[in-house]
């Protein structure tokens, strides 16, 4: 189908034109592990965060305090745990050069278990309470599950935090500057030569 007027490169330009582009798939960050940990542990992070944490027995009627209460640790949790997983999900700040940005999953996980170490400590103040009152206070399962949760997403975001800092050229595999002036010139000088 080629035209005795037009040149045979011209043509194989246009007939690679007319032949419709092909976008291969992206893969899904799910299949990484260290992503899967994050969407795993902030999904039980932030379902058990609002359900109670201590619990008032020896009493008619259920007194609980719940991790949204008291500093809200179990709130700020789940605010942590889904801004982790907007920056781990989001293709830009996956491929960000930016260095607080390939930081941020590890700081965000250290993060999420210093404010689930408040939470346990809020906790404790409100078991003494009630023991002062005369009553009897203990943890609740949903706080060890919010463990769980807060353990998982800041195993993947330290992981992910630390795999992303990009590998520096040790200096010994450097090539030396006066090799490289040599590739380029063609001509061996010494270093402090200047060209004529």
């Amino acid at each position: 189908m080629q035209r005795r007027d037009v040149d045979p490169a011209v043509t194989r330009l246009i007939e690679a034109e007319a032949r419709p582009a092909t976008i291969p798939d992206e893969p899904s960050l799910l299949r990484e592990p260290a992503r899967a940990l994050v969407a795993v542990g902030s999904v039980i992070a932030i379902v058990s965060s609002p359900l109670p944490w201590a619990a008032r027995t020896q009493i008619a009627g259920d007194v609980s305090k719940t991790g949204w209460q008291g500093l809200a640790d179990g709130f700020l949790i789940a605010v942590v745990a889904i801004v982790l997983c907007v920056v781990t999900f989001n293709r830009s700040a996956v491929a960000s050069k930016a260095r607080i940005i390939r930081r941020l999953p590890a700081i965000l996980g250290v993060t999420a278990l210093l404010l689930w170490l408040s939470g346990v400590r809020t906790m404790d103040g409100a078991i003494a309470t009630w023991r002062l009152q005369g009553y009897d206070g203990v943890y609740t399962p949903w706080l060890f599950v919010c463990l769980v949760g807060v353990v998982l997403l800041a195993a993947g975001g330290i992981w992910l935090g630390t795999r992303r800092e990009p590998k520096r050229p040790l200096p010994e595999k450097q090539p030396d500057r006066a090799v490289e002036l040599v590739r380029v010139s063609g001509k061996v000088r010494p270093p402090g030569d200047r060209p004529t």
